[in-house]
């Protein structure tokens, strides 16, 4: 989840380190230890609300919490600076709320269960890739496909796990193959700029298919596969001839 840092270079006066109403000690040490961390688990909370709010002070905690207009500015502009360090650092991030978290929770159960119920027996696996796939309606695959890399880790794994039970599936193979060739462009862009870890994405999945002459055949003539794939190719290489430079 790491590429090459951006370098910024702001006059002495105007750095954002400077006017900022909190830093962060021993920022780099801070940052080595997260990106092992994320090479290990994929996502990491850096600075949950008790971190930001100790580092704020009592009273501007207490007034947050009350709902105090300048102790909410102050509380949100903590947050934006951290996000800003881990940014001017190369890393992803995002700013959860509670809210956010709940629900990453229910939605990592709620797949599970499905992927328990697909398991169980052949006429509910059956059922869930039809589900799964559209069966004609609208199928889920591809905007799923296109979200893989900013999914959270406990979700993709529960995800994943159900996509390797529902191969089996003739028809949802087919279908995962089509969404998977339609998505590939953009997934690999976003991956270029350094979204996601190849290791948990569904990249690694795409075997299931591609080493099938039947499939590759139907996604080279009906999905343009072998365009998508010399073009990705070539915007990746663009993508780090640009960060190198």
């Amino acid at each position: 989840n790491t590429r090459l840092p951006r370098h910024r270079h702001h006059p002495r006066g105007l750095d954002p380190s400077h006017y900022s109403p909190f830093r962060a000690p021993y920022a780099e040490a801070i940052l080595s230890k997260i990106i092992l961390m994320l090479q290990k688990h994929g996502d990491i909370i850096v600075w949950g609300t008790q971190e930001l709010l100790a580092e704020c002070g009592d009273v501007t905690a207490r007034l947050w919490r009350d709902g105090d207009g300048t102790s909410s500015t102050l509380v949100g502009a903590a947050m934006l600076n951290r996000a800003k360090i881990l940014t001017d650092h190369g890393l992803v991030c995002s700013i959860k709320t509670l809210t956010d978290l709940q629900n990453e929770q229910t939605a990592t159960a709620v797949i599970s269960l499905i992927g328990s119920l697909a398991r169980s027996c052949d006429p509910l696996c059956n059922q869930v890739s039809a589900g799964i796939s559209g069966a004609g309606i609208s199928s889920t695959l591809p905007p799923l496909l296109r979200s893989d890399l900013k999914l959270p880790q406990q979700f993709t794994s529960s995800w994943h796990s159900l996509l390797l039970t529902l191969l089996a599936v003739p028809d949802f193979k087919a279908a995962l193959a089509n969404a998977y060739c339609d998505t590939y462009r953009m997934v690999t862009a976003e991956y270029a700029r350094g979204i996601g870890r190849l290791e948990q994405s569904l990249f690694t999945l795409s075997v299931q298919f591609l080493n099938r002459v039947t499939y590759v055949r139907i996604l080279a003539r009906e999905r343009n596969l072998l365009a998508n794939l010399s073009r990705s190719l070539l915007e990746t290489m663009r993508s780090a001839s640009f960060l190198l430079g």
